[in-house]
């Protein structure tokens, strides 16, 4: 059976979860957004903390990405 790493498996339970999309800072946890390549979720690089907020907030609104 194959090591499962911690960043492997946060990378899984995002997947698992149902997410499409992850917003993410670059200096924060990069390697599980790594490990999600090939997973069917879309990594979006953001500038900052409140760019990635302000973001998947409106991916998930009304008139937004998945209205």
């Amino acid at each position: 059976m194959p090591k499962t790493t911690g960043n492997r498996l946060l990378a899984e339970m995002i997947r698992d979860y149902g997410a499409s999309h992850v917003f993410f800072v670059p200096r924060i946890v990069m390697e599980p957004f790594a490990a999600m390549a090939g997973m069917g979720v879309r990594r979006i690089l953001t500038h900052g903390e409140k760019a990635a907020a302000s973001m998947a907030e409106r991916a998930w609104v009304p008139g937004g990405a998945h209205a």
